[in-house]
């Protein structure tokens, strides 16, 4: 392994979504998306069977998604334009869903991370969330979320606690989506065990939609934490 690339963790967060009837006997391709959320990580480069599929994934950029047949590959990254890959291993993709992978470092060691989420059958007027720290710096913290349709009943939730970097990565039970009314939302980061927010968004839910919003960048430096929302 070349130096710098051990510093490379890659989490890969599997997302699943529901395809459509497929009529004819044809099998449905998988699709996968990569986003590079460490502006530590110089752009890379995505290899499927030692075949190029996507190049010079910047920070703060993602490629658009790969249609992969089904079935099960070799997959490694290697800088952008160089051949001095990282540690590689196979993952398998299933007909007609889709994979997003997050590229981040953490460590000297490499790390791989697999998730496999089921959809949910979601009713009228719910919607489904989940929350991501990919930020190595940011405060232990609690999330809240406050509907802001005052008419509504119960309209504040403490929805997790006590969240940090990649906590996906020993607790998998974080990567299934929450239940929630459809509706918008002001999402709360708060420091932990207190009701004081140091960064929040505002978020439409929409009916039968799912979301998962990202923490990333540096708490309190350059580049700046900021947090994302992704729409499924």
């Amino acid at each position: 392994m070349k130096k710098g690339l051990g510093l490379i963790t890659v989490s890969l967060c599997l997302l699943v979504y529901l395809s459509n009837c497929n009529k004819t006997n044809t099998v449905a391709p998988s699709a996968l998306r990569v986003f590079n959320i460490d502006y530590t990580l110089q752009p890379q480069d995505m290899y499927l069977n030692n075949q190029v599929q996507a190049t010079n994934i910047a920070y703060a950029n993602d490629n658009s998604y790969v249609s992969v047949l089904p079935g099960t590959y070799n997959i490694k990254f290697a800088p952008a334009g160089s051949s001095n890959f990282n540690a590689d291993y196979n993952i398998d993709f299933s007909t007609g869903k889709n994979y997003l992978m997050f590229l981040f470092g953490s460590g000297s060691q490499l790390q791989s991370e697999a998730f496999d989420v089921n959809p949910l059958t979601l009713g009228i007027d719910t919607s489904e969330i989940r929350f991501f720290n990919f930020s190595p710096n940011a405060p232990l913290m609690d999330i809240g979320i406050k509907n802001t349709d005052t008419s509504k009943l119960d309209t504040t939730y403490t929805i997790y606690t006590h969240r940090y970097f990649n906590d996906i990565y020993s607790n998998r039970l974080l990567t299934n989506f929450l239940i929630m009314p459809s509706g918008t939302y002001s999402f709360k980061l708060r420091y932990a065990d207190t009701t004081l927010a140091f960064d929040s968004i505002q978020l439409t839910l929409g009916d039968r939609r799912s979301y998962t919003i990202l923490a990333r960048g540096n708490y309190g430096s350059t580049p700046a934490f900021r947090v994302d929302t992704l729409q499924h």
